[in-house]
């Protein structure tokens, strides 16, 4: 579990990157945090502890990997959704077709982003920038 500062700028959008394998998170961590206007404040490895975190964080976005161990991202969405309406999920994968778009937007995620394409462009013009 990694928590990051407690003080954001109220104009700032922060997030809570969540994935299992480190090295997206590294990598959403460095792309997110290159644009000033955005903060990460928090990651986690597991849905279980993602849902843990948010009361205690309060991102405005939650940006998690579809492809979770023991709870996939499209039933975290869902959860984030039931308790959490007004946090903004964003989903990535590293498989991307139409199928897996529209599960996605039927469990509330704003968006379906490949993670070969994840950067900071994406996610700004995905949140109006």
């Amino acid at each position: 579990m990694n928590q990051t500062k407690p003080g954001v700028a109220p104009d700032k959008y922060t997030f809570l990157i969540v994935d299992d394998p480190p090295a997206f998170l590294e990598l959403a961590r460095s792309v997110l945090e290159a644009y000033s206007g955005f903060q990460v404040v928090g990651e986690a490895t597991s849905c279980k502890e993602a849902l843990m975190l948010i009361p205690h964080l309060r991102p405005r976005v939650v940006i998690s990997d579809i492809m979770m161990p023991e709870e996939d991202g499209l039933e975290l969405t869902r959860r984030i959704k039931s308790r959490f309406p007004e946090v903004v999920v964003i989903l990535a994968s590293t498989q991307y077709d139409a199928i897996v778009e529209t599960l996605a937007a039927n469990a509330g995620a704003l968006a379906l982003v490949p993670k070969s394409r994840f950067n900071v462009r994406v996610i700004r013009r995905l949140l109006n920038t």
